[in-house]
């Protein structure tokens, strides 16, 4: 069904220009955008529709499948979440923290056990928590509606397990709320505050899942298609279709009325859900003028992107990435900044998502790689092999920047100089002269993000007294030790924990700016950074000399080398001592693939996997 693929990017689309409000449009427009979250519940709602058209007869039959199931959902959604949430670590402070307070996002948990949205490194990520809670409970609730539909009827059935999962989640959601209230675990305030586990959790967002479930099993039921079938089919579509769109803008409004009032937005949403199952059916209709025009190739990819385009939004692989350049947020800027956090997001599918979940599934059939995606002309295995070696020179390099001497404030002094604009210098007294904690003013300069919503810069380098200080971000002191942090992410001034006067000095550590520092380091020691280049030149030479080396395609071999160079950040292996022996290893396995040959009679195919 191409046109629901489309309605991905619809959906995409409506949460974008909620982050991104063009102005002046009109109150109709300006409904719809100051709404735009709704595209999460319309992203909600089709993917219980989906899961349950794909694999609800399974479970009815009583087909053993469960493992399939999970392998096939982690494939989907895991490995692009970790490399974004790696980049996005990594291109905000320069490291991948797995600290305690980051635990809840590196296992998927973070809108049940995080601190906040405005604290989540990915802020769209919530509703991956969502998915998983559904994607977990969704064969239980397809085995109860499978024996409630035999005893008691497809509809009296469907309705009644429906009920009774929506009912469970919310009086358990109840119940959470006054635990967690009673046992004082304000620390975890998704559970413990009504509002936010309505609107964050699954257990306010269920009704979504269980509006597609319940439009899944009528389609599954033949009703649905045959009505497309009868004459005037095309047009009964369309009708519904319009009519599930206008609700979904009247109910937009309505909780555009109910701001400040949870309650009530809540109760809207719930129409938000039913109007967007109505259009999940109205698109099914292959005959109809809507699903033909969302069914053309480009409103199709932008649904297959759209994963992709939902997760960077807010994050430095996208807003980060472009503002600079496209700082207005009208017109022809708006436009442009679609169109390039587009690319990003094709990028990111066609060298991460989709590569990764092939690979994953050839797996879990044990089928070769080899034979799935293998090199087939001399250029393909040039390039896939430098990009193994170029994985593998990017660990190198990661090892020599962390052998290197710390950035200290010498260096700072000798490489930015006296009148850096990326350095701020500061007599901090105590008490404040203004009674609150010690703090430096940052230069408006730092900021990031859009006017209306410019944010302190995510990474700093903070010296007291010349000696390193911990930079916590939005994070406050846990501890006695000195700190720096702030009070909040909008924040204009840098918040001091320290017990006497001093001396401060404050590096942004902006990606230029942290790239001049690193390359000052190597300056100091260049034979560390030769092994990358050594490495790159005997794959040359390798390839050349053997032509029918066996390996990957380029698509899966930067798959693959994403994957590499994320573990090897994630772990820490590159600050060990036996960093260089792994190093060789990994050398070692690279250089086999580079000589060995298959036999052209043994040859694999390539296989197709299908979602």
């Amino acid at each position: 069904m191409p046109a629901l693929t489309a309605l991905r990017a619809v959906a995409a689309l409506l949460v974008f220009l909620y982050h991104f409000p063009p102005s002046g449009l009109g109150p109709l427009v300006d409904v719809v955008v100051s709404q735009g979250h709704v595209g999460v519940t319309v992203f909600f709602v089709l993917s219980g529709f989906l899961i349950t058209v794909r694999y609800y007869p399974q479970f009815a039959r009583g087909d053993r499948g469960l493992a399939d199931y999970f392998v096939r959902r982690m494939a989907r959604i895991l490995p692009l979440y970790y490399v974004v949430l790696t980049l996005t670590h990594f291109l905000s402070a320069g490291a991948v923290p797995v600290d305690a307070p980051r635990w809840p996002e590196w296992t998927l948990t973070q809108a049940l056990f995080g601190s906040s949205v405005e604290e989540i490194t990915i802020p769209t990520s919530w509703s991956l928590t969502v998915e998983e809670c559904f994607y977990a409970s969704a064969p239980l609730i397809f085995l109860g509606a499978a024996a409630l539909r035999r005893r008691l009827g497809a509809t009296a059935g469907t309705l009644l397990a429906l009920g009774l999962a929506t009912a469970s989640f919310y009086y358990a959601g109840s119940l959470i709320v006054h635990m967690a209230s009673s046992a004082g675990l304000a620390r975890l305030p998704f559970l413990s505050d009504e509002p936010l586990l309505r609107s964050y959790t699954v257990f306010g967002r269920f009704p979504d899942f269980a509006v597609g479930c319940a439009a899944g099993l009528l389609f599954l039921s033949g009703r649905v298609e045959e009505a497309w079938r009868r004459r005037g089919g095309a047009f009964l579509s369309t009708l519904l279709a319009a009519a599930g769109a206008a609700a979904l803008v009247a109910a937009q409004a309505g909780i555009a009325g109910a701001v400040g009032d949870p309650a009530a937005e809540w109760r809207w949403n719930l129409l938000v859900a039913v109007s967007s199952g109505a259009v999940v059916l109205a698109l099914t209709c292959p005959g109809a003028p809507l699903s033909r025009l969302l069914s053309f190739g480009l409103p199709v990819y932008l649904g297959r992107i759209s994963y992709a385009l939902y997760l960077i939004q807010l994050t430095p692989l996208g807003n980060g990435l472009l503002y600079r350049v496209l700082p207005g947020r009208e017109g022809v800027h708006l436009v442009s900044l679609y169109i390039g956090m587009s690319l990003v997001a094709a990028l990111l599918y066609e060298l991460v998502e989709e590569p990764a979940r092939e690979t994953i599934l050839a797996l879990w059939r044990k089928r070769s790689l080899l034979g799935l995606a293998q090199a087939r002309t001399r250029a393909a295995r040039a390039s896939s092999l430098a990009i193994l070696l170029g994985a593998l020179a990017a660990q190198h390099a990661a090892w020599a920047l962390g052998a290197l001497a710390p950035v200290d404030v010498t260096r700072v002094e000798r490489v930015l100089g006296d009148g850096s604009p990326d350095v701020v210098r500061a007599t901090v007294t105590l008490p404040a002269p203004d009674g609150r904690e010690p703090r430096v003013r940052l230069p408006a300069a730092w900021r990031l993000g859009p006017s209306g919503d410019r944010r302190a810069p995510r990474s700093l380098l903070v010296f007291v007294d010349g000696k390193p200080v911990p930079f916590q971000g939005a994070r406050p002191p846990a501890g006695p030790e000195a700190v720096a942090y702030y009070r909040r992410p909008r924040a204009e001034y840098l918040s001091l924990q320290i017990e006497e006067g001093a001396q401060v000095t404050v590096v942004n550590r902006a990606p230029l700016v942290a790239l001049v520092l690193a390359g000052s380091g190597v300056m100091e020691a260049p034979l560390m950074i030769l092994g990358p280049f050594l490495l790159l030149a005997v794959a040359a030479v390798a390839v050349y000399r053997h032509r029918q080396a066996s390996i990957w395609a380029p698509r899966f071999s930067l798959a693959f080398a994403t994957a590499l160079a994320a573990a090897w950040l994630i772990s820490g292996v590159h600050l060990e001592p036996w960093a260089p022996l792994v190093l060789a290893v990994e050398g070692a396995v690279l250089a086999a693939l580079a000589v060995i040959r298959r036999p052209a009679s043994t040859r694999e195919p390539p296989v197709a996997v299908a979602e």
